[in-house]
Formats: C-alpha cells, structure tokens, sequence
C-alpha cells in the first residue's frame, strides 16, 4: 500500500471530470430557466427582448441561440449600471 491510497479514494481524475460536468450542468439549466423566464415575462408584456444580469456561461448562450435568439452583452459602468445580456427574438 502507498502513502495516501486510503485517503478519500474515491476522489480520482475521471471524478473529478464527471463532477465538474455535473455541476457545470445543474448551472447551465438554472441560467437556461431563468433566461427563458425572463423571454416568458417579456412576452407577456409584448416586449420583444429581454434582459438578465450577471454573467452567462457559453453554453447557456450556445444553446439560446440554437433556438434562434440573439445574445449581447452590455458592459455596465459600477454599481448604477451593471452589466446585462440582451436576449432579442
């Protein structure tokens, strides 16, 4: 036996791979439903686009505009205006 083999064996690259896939997943569908609430609220108002802060992973942004929308980011100037991503259609 080595130094560390009974040490959280588990713990390995190809976890550590799957994990990370996992996580980056859940991430994706929580920005993905929030943006097509945010398309669903817009609508509703008859807006034809919509608007989410923070930062969206490209593969939120991969698979919207698969769906045919539009993405642009918008860099805010501090804390009145932040950064956003508009979602046009």
């Amino acid at each position: 036996m080595n130094l560390g083999d009974d040490i959280k064996p588990e713990i390995t690259a190809d976890w550590a791979r799957r994990k990370g896939k996992e996580v980056l997943g859940s991430k994706v569908i929580k920005q993905l439903n929030e943006c097509l609430e945010a398309i669903d609220n817009a609508i509703n108002r008859n807006d034809n686009s919509a608007s989410t802060s923070g930062h969206l992973h490209d593969k939120t942004k991969e698979i919207l505009k698969q769906r045919g929308f539009k993405i642009e980011y918008y860099e805010g100037h501090g804390q009145r205006e932040p950064s956003y991503h508009s979602i046009t259609w």
